[in-house]
């Protein structure tokens, strides 16, 4: 009896943990969520241990079984007790404190040499990427800050979205500002914040530097083809406090100061930073909101629904599962939703790619099909979610409604990761050009009906594509 009771409370304990990681995966910041886990994982390992006891007793293979369990359970519920106080503790720094100017430069060595493998590599770029190496050579002290600048440069260089050092790197540095930001046409908002009272507000400047500033000094950082790709991937390094304090705009890690106008009402708010895997926890948690704001993974597998007795809407937010995109094309074909239906929308706003190989059965019935195509799009279409439309564009006519895609027809891609061998910075770097359209030169797809995405629109929760839709 007593035994079953101990089975007992470890199932309660790792139920309770798992409602409480439900509950606040939404605000995964303090004691509440890090409680949550501890309770779940040491219930779930416990629960683990206590069966392999009973179960495996008399072997040696059972009791080798418990031990490694026990020091498992024990070793993860330390991790989420130190990193609490500060995951930094777990991690060890990569700074100019542990590296040497020697080592350095055998990174950036390493950098140049790979960066010559990329598909758009020519002459120009290698004077541009030796200019970087003499500046690293001839510095006589190199900081940990000059040195991820100067990479983060050396590969935006290559004007590529799918190659890029983002900004998550010297990881014991990277901490963020608590908001996430998004960039409209009438200015950079706070979209989700941990402090409810300015969400919405208009950021101005941050420690006093002009906003707009701040995008042009993070500009030069980003991989992208294209500005509207480059907006989008802003509102990643931005709220990066790392990033603000190598350009020196803050000279803390701790905070930083943003000048809003809420209610149009000029404040300054302080904001402390929180850790990089609180902040990706939080920002990052999927939710369904289909506008096309900030970073979350808004990646469930394509649907399709009937709207009315002539539209049918496909929610097409992941270049696939090559089984679901099939049956899609195969219910459009057998006209499953009924003869009056006359036009398809494809809502692609979300889509920042996947795999390219699993849509072809889908093209076909788009092909054959009677169907009027509307397509929409935004600043995040990109990647293999714009093949798909470059590979239908050459085989049917229809409409894009919209922003200006992450990427044109023809862009770079199949990225290969890559670490830097001695400070560990990654870097993502494409292996191949895509080119589906060669004579279409822009870097990005244009849309035959253009949106404009104001803050009113979002946080009035109105839908300037669906506008756009009916006025078409």
């Amino acid at each position: 009896m007593k035994k079953n009771m101990i089975l007992l409370l470890l199932i309660v304990g790792m139920i309770l943990g798992l409602i409480g990681i439900i509950l606040t995966i939404k605000f995964p910041f303090g004691f509440s969520f890090y409680f949550a886990i501890t309770l779940f994982l040491i219930g779930l390992l416990g629960t683990l241990v206590y069966l392999t006891l009973i179960w495996f007793r008399k072997s040696i293979l059972g009791k080798v079984l418990v031990v490694i369990s026990l020091v498992l359970t024990l070793a993860i519920a330390s991790i989420v007790v130190i990193s609490q106080i500060d995951y930094r503790i777990l991690l060890p720094a990569v700074s100019s404190e542990t590296l040497t100017k020697e080592e350095w430069i055998s990174d950036f060595d390493f950098l140049q040499s790979s960066l010559s493998s990329h598909p758009a590599f020519n002459d120009s770029l290698e004077v541009a990427l030796d200019n970087y190496e003499t500046q690293i050579k001839s510095s006589p002290q190199l900081s940990d800050c000059d040195a991820l600048l100067i990479a983060m440069k050396m590969v935006a260089l290559f004007e590529d979205g799918h190659s890029d050092l983002i900004p998550f790197q010297l990881y014991t540095k990277a901490r963020y500002l608590p908001i996430q930001i998004f960039n409209f046409e009438d200015g950079w908002f706070i979209t989700k914040s941990t402090k409810e009272e300015i969400i919405g507000a208009e950021i101005l400047a941050i420690n006093d530097t002009k906003i707009d500033t701040v995008s042009k000094m993070m500009a030069p950082l980003i991989g992208s083809d294209n500005s509207f790709f480059k907006k989008h991937q802003s509102s990643l390094y931005m709220p990066n406090i790392h990033m603000l304090q190598c350009l020196g705009i803050t000279s803390s890690e701790s905070e930083a100061s943003l000048q809003l106008l809420i209610d149009d009402e000029m404040k300054t708010v302080n904001l402390e930073s929180t850790s990089l895997i609180q902040w990706v926890i939080w920002s990052l948690a999927p939710d369904n909101d289909p506008r096309p704001v900030g970073h979350n993974l808004r990646n469930l597998d394509p649907e399709i629904k009937l709207e009315n007795d002539t539209l049918l809407w496909m929610t097409f937010n992941k270049t696939g599962p090559e089984t679901i995109l099939t049956e899609i094309g195969n219910a459009i074909t057998r006209k499953s939703y009924g003869d009056q239906v006359n036009h398809l929308v494809i809502d692609m706003r979300n889509n920042t790619g996947g795999d390219n190989t699993t849509y072809n059965d889908l093209v076909k019935s788009l092909t054959n099909s009677e169907n009027e195509i509307s397509i929409l799009t935004s600043r995040k279409t990109f990647s293999a979610g714009i093949n798909f439309i470059s590979e239908l564009k050459l085989v049917r006519d229809f409409k894009i409604i919209g922003e200006p895609t992450g990427a044109g027809h023809n862009h770079y891609g199949d990225p290969k990761t890559l670490f830097l061998p001695n400070s560990g910075f990654m870097l993502t770097l494409s292996t191949r050009e895509w080119s589906f359209i060669p004579q279409e030169k822009e870097k990005s797809i244009n849309p035959d009906i253009q949106v404009r995405y104001y803050s009113k629109d979002y946080f009035m929760n109105k839908d300037p594509w669906i506008k756009a839709l009916d006025l078409y």
